[in-house]
C-alpha cells in the first residue's frame, strides 16, 4: 500500500498516540463520557472534583440524567438494578453530600 493512501488515523503513529492518551486521566474521562452517551443517552457533567484520596478507586454516579458525582467504587457497585440511583443517592446524602439542588 502506498504511504500516501493512508489517512493519519490509519497510521501506526496515531495508534500509539491514542493508546498513550487513553491511559491519561483526561483520556479516561473521555472514554467514560462516550460510554454514558452511547449506552443510555446520558449527559456527563461533573459537578465536583474527586474529594476522595488517590488510593480510593472511584466511579462516576449519575445523580440525574445529566450530572455526575465521583463516588467510591465499592459504594457505587453496592446496589444495582432499578433502585440503583435512589439507593446510591441516599448513601451519598448520608455521607454529607447535598444533592437536592441537582435532583430532577
Amino acid at each position: 500500500m502506498n504511504k500516501y493512501n493512508k489517512t493519519y488515523r490509519q497510521t501506526k503513529k496515531f495508534k500509539v498516540y491514542i493508546n498513550k492518551y487513553s491511559q491519561t486521566p483526561q483520556g479516561k474521562m473521555v472514554a467514560i463520557r462516550t460510554h454514558a452517551r452511547r449506552k443510555r443517552n446520558l449527559g456527563f457533567v461533573p459537578i465536583m472534583n474527586n474529594p476522595f484520596p488517590k488510593e480510593v478507586k472511584i466511579d462516576y454516579h449519575h445523580i440525574n440524567n445529566t450530572f455526575v458525582i465521583p463516588t467510591p467504587k465499592k459504594l457505587h457497585r453496592k446496589t444495582l438494578g432499578k433502585q440503583h440511583r435512589m439507593e446510591t443517592n441516599k448513601s451519598l446524602e448520608n455521607l454529607g453530600f447535598n444533592l437536592e439542588a441537582f435532583k430532577k
